[in-house]
């Protein structure tokens, strides 16, 4: 066991970290789209050994992960082992399979196949980041200072029961620590520092993609991720009607980027980025949401981006839906499926703070079937 006393040298290293000096850009400018290495799933065994007296190779630490790690049907599979720091533990079920975010004993190779093919149930979010100083002290130097950034912002919103947060071993791309893998999406991050703390948790809590640290997804091999972020920098630059680089303009305004959610009529849940001022109208068609059109281009001569909000009378609704203006109730009695509580024109509704932040809280803007 590590005990109260071993617990509180991990707490007070941290904090001794934290009054050095961490460099705020990032240690090698190198691209972080495509740097994360293609696999289909993800087995981390747990260990009460802390992430300071792990040696550069962690084999020989836990039997559990020395098995698994040479098994050839996980690695023929594309899955890859970790191994994790979690003071609580135990042998019985200390591996977690992702993305099902199953907890297994690890004996059942057949069992973690099956798992890997499988979706999370629940609404958890877990946080894996890379500490592992003695195989990169850049790990340690900014890995630790975001895991307690990170740990503090999570207590301070009373989300211990939702957001688990771990340290990791090696996981590759030391030039890019502080390194985070957050699952159930497998998403891959890099270049964290503990200021990015707050944004990259309120992101990651609406499902979105924390864009300017992003390194790739589970389930995506190297070329998939990088035209994944190339068409996030044209639909950002279109949508801005920028002519500079698009993702010069992503990271130098991040500030201006916020997440925010969308249903469709038959219930399929949509994560998007979306800047602030813009309508959403924009970000519908930018995004291929539902059957939203922008016929008029917002002119208010059509209802083609009819969407559906908590009453605008609702204490909710208060602090980001405008008032109705007279123009667009007049072409919201041509909207289909029209509902005088809830309807409203997409082009009227611009992207603010607080329309984020009913988002993050489990608001959902819906889209009509028509």
């Amino acid at each position: 066991m590590l005990g109260i006393r071993g617990i509180r040298k991990v707490q007070v290293a941290s904090r001794r970290l934290l009054s050095t000096k961490l460099q705020a850009e990032p240690f090698d400018a190198a691209p972080l789209a495509g740097s994360s290495p293609a696999h289909r799933g993800h087995v981390i065994v747990h260990t009460q050994i802390p992430p300071r007296e792990w040696p550069s190779k962690v084999n020989g630490l836990s039997e559990k992960y020395d098995d698994l790690v040479i098994k050839k049907e996980l690695s023929d599979a594309g899955v890859l082992v970790g191994l994790a720091f979690n003071p609580s533990a135990s042998d019985k079920n200390d591996c977690q399979v992702y993305p099902a975010m199953e907890a297994v004993d690890g004996h059942s190779t057949a069992q973690i196949l099956s798992s890997i093919n499988q979706s999370s149930q629940n609404d958890c979010v877990h946080i894996y980041v890379c500490t592992h100083g003695n195989r990169d002290c850049r790990c340690a130097e900014a890995g630790e200072p975001t895991v307690h950034s990170l740990r503090t912002e999570i207590n301070a919103r009373g989300l211990e029961d939702r957001v688990k947060l771990y340290e990791i071993s090696h996981i590759g791309g030391h030039k890019w620590a502080a390194n985070a893998i957050v699952f159930p999406q497998g998403d891959w991050y890099g270049n964290l520092r503990p200021w990015d703390s707050s944004k990259f948790l309120t992101n990651i809590l609406a499902g979105a993609i924390h864009w300017p640290h992003w390194r790739g997804r589970l389930g995506y091999d190297p070329a998939k991720a990088v035209d994944a972020a190339n068409a996030r920098s044209l639909d950002l630059e279109s949508s801005c009607g920028e002519t500079k680089d698009a993702m010069d303009a992503l990271n130098a305004n991040e500030s201006d980027i916020v997440p925010l959610r969308f249903r469709e009529s038959d219930g399929a849940v949509h994560y998007v980025d979306a800047l602030l001022g813009e309508s959403l109208m924009n970000v519908g068609r930018r995004e291929g949401l539902g059957n939203v059109e922008g016929v008029c281009d917002g002119k208010l001569e059509c209802a083609t981006c009819h969407m559906y909000f908590p009453s605008s009378d609702s204490a909710e609704a208060a602090s980001f839906l405008p008032d109705v203006r007279d123009e667009e109730d007049d072409m919201l009695q041509y909207a289909v499926g029209y509902d005088d509580q809830k309807s409203r024109l997409g082009c009227q509704i611009k992207v603010t703070p607080e329309l984020s932040h009913w988002c993050a809280k489990g608001g959902t803007i819906d889209l009509p079937k028509y």
